[in-house]
């Protein structure tokens, strides 16, 4: 199995450059690297790349073997952002671009629907699709549903999901039930791992928490879709890194 990792927890660690990071990375066996592009330079270095540093960003990753298939993306305004995309869908061959969710409620989620299907109807031209992250507060309900889910009922099979099982269980909501009901619309899945018999959203190495880490590989082998490590916190990151990798190899097929 090809496994890849989010590249905002090890980045955000600090302790190493970034061509020794991003090859020992390689090195522990990750073969996919999942970026955040600020695609207007409002959102801060390092942990996000800016438009000046992507040729050198995927200079590095190309010449390390690092696939870069899908990549978080920033904007103040996507619309106006919408040529940065599809320039990184055309040079670059990011296959997925994943963005967030706004306010949690019924209007913002309508509001943010109407821009997100623009987005996903000009990435489509170039090959791409647009995918939605999810975080603990999208658990909130609207409508009988997560406003996560609802998000993805407004875009009318344009938006993806690009789930992520750790702040899901951290929001109250089985992972599980949002699998199988949003089977055909998740994209792509996130780990990430808490011990949930405490309170605080400080997350753990894949494989260290409490999460039911075997079912959500399950479906995403059975489905085929990658598969990234997201972890945010890290102590000894290229260690920390390597635990993940193993574990989660572990209960692959």
């Amino acid at each position: 199995m090809d496994l890849g990792i989010q590249l905002y927890g090890p980045i955000a660690n600090g302790s190493m450059n970034f061509r020794d990071l991003m090859a020992g990375l390689k090195n522990v066996g990750y073969k996919m690297a999942e970026p955040c592009i600020s695609l207007d330079g409002k959102s801060g270095a390092p942990t996000f790349w800016q438009p000046e540093e992507l040729a050198d960003k995927f200079a590095v990753l190309n010449e390390l073997g690092l696939e870069v298939i899908s990549a978080h993306v920033s904007s103040v305004n996507y619309l106006d952002t919408i040529p940065v995309m599809c320039e990184l869908a055309d040079k670059y061959h990011v296959k997925q671009f994943v963005v967030g969710m706004p306010e949690a409620t019924e209007a913002a989620v309508k509001e943010r629907a109407l821009v997100y299907r623009q987005l996903a109807a000009a990435l489509e031209e170039h090959g791409a699709e647009l995918l939605l992250h999810n975080g603990k507060p999208d658990m909130a309900p609207i409508r009988g549903i997560t406003a996560y889910e609802y998000m993805i009922e407004l875009c009318m099979g344009k938006l993806g999901m690009q789930f992520d099982t750790g702040w899901a269980a951290r929001g109250g909501v089985d992972p599980m039930v949002i699998i199988r009901r949003s089977y055909d619309s998740i994209r792509s899945l996130h780990y990430k791992d808490f011990n949930m018999n405490n309170d605080t959203d400080v997350d753990v190495c894949i494989g260290d928490g409490t999460l039911d880490n075997e079912d959500y590989m399950k479906f995403g082998q059975e489905k085929g879709i990658p598969i990234f490590v997201d972890a945010d916190t890290y102590d000894k990151v290229l260690d920390d890194a390597a635990r993940s990798y193993r574990y989660l190899m572990s209960i692959s097929k």
